[in-house]
């Protein structure tokens, strides 16, 4: 009989556990983060000496940017633009009308040439462009002030969470 009433007694109890209501959890607010990137330049490597890295620049500033062939320094980066430099940045993307151009300025039937991929968002809308061949001189030079970038001693190694660095 003890036995039979201790089984109930947890029976009971776990009921009221499971049963208890859970309480009311917070409703995330909705947050666009497609928004929090600013600008992405992925430069894809050739069969010479062409940099390769990719850089990421956000609205706030930060920036991270992953080097990986005929850079100064290999390895992953990071820093902080001011907010004048994103203002610069943001005219600069206004002036060479960058959400007026193609998507895509390419020759496929030439090989050596590398790619870059370079994606600006704006209040929402994003814009990527692969450059390759025969691009307009205001988006080649907008690119290529990439380029000189890389090279600075603004940037700030950084240690890979996954240990390959």
């Amino acid at each position: 009989m003890k036995r039979y009433i201790t089984f109930i007694s947890c029976l009971l109890l776990i009921v009221f556990v499971c049963c208890k209501p859970k309480k009311e959890v917070a409703a995330a607010t909705s947050v666009d983060y497609s928004d929090s990137i600013f600008l992405i330049i992925d430069k894809s490597p050739c069969f010479g000496a062409c940099p390769t890295y990719k850089m990421i620049i956000y609205n706030n500033g930060y920036a991270t940017m992953r080097a990986s062939k005929n850079v100064p320094q290999v390895g992953n980066f990071n820093r902080r633009f001011s907010p004048q430099e994103i203002e610069q940045l943001s005219k600069k993307i206004e002036e060479i009308r960058f959400f007026d151009l193609k998507d895509e300025y390419n020759d496929t039937l030439i090989m050596d040439l590398p790619f870059t991929t370079i994606a600006a968002h704006r209040r929402g809308a994003v814009k990527s462009i692969l450059c390759r061949f025969e691009i307009p001189d205001p988006l080649n030079n907008f690119v290529m002030s990439f380029d000189t970038l890389i090279g600075s001693p603004v940037w700030k190694l950084m240690k890979s969470p996954f240990g390959d660095d």
